[in-house]
């Protein structure tokens, strides 16, 4: 993969350490922590990402938390202030809406109802 330094839309902080696709679309008011990968295709818009996360490719996150050292896989979307805690794997082509998912655990079906738990 190619990374180096690309279009931000509007308003971010970025860790120096985090690895962003050149094809990837930033902000506005966007939050990017420390050993971040994020890959091809990728578009994030009012969201926090924590340290040690990889975000697969063609995946677009808005108002969102993703949690320390978790996994979101590829064409997901997560909206609606979905929160993903600590070490969260989030299988492809997954939709998730407003939804608070507590660490250590998988997601791999669709949880499009606001105000889900996955415990």
């Amino acid at each position: 993969m190619i990374y180096f330094e690309l279009k931000f839309a509007d308003f971010y902080i970025k860790d120096p350490t985090a690895k962003i696709h050149k094809d990837a679309i930033i902000g506005p008011d966007v939050t990017i922590g420390p050993n971040v990968v994020i890959e091809e295709g990728v578009r994030l818009q009012r969201t926090c990402v924590m340290s040690n996360v990889t975000i697969k490719s063609h995946t677009w996150i808005t108002d969102s938390i993703i949690g320390w050292s978790s996994v979101v896989g590829r064409w997901v979307r997560i909206e609606g202030v979905t929160v993903l805690a600590e070490d969260v794997t989030v299988k492809d082509e997954v939709y998730i809406n407003g939804c608070s998912i507590l660490p250590h655990k998988g997601v791999t079906t669709n949880l499009p109802e606001k105000g889900t738990i996955l415990m």
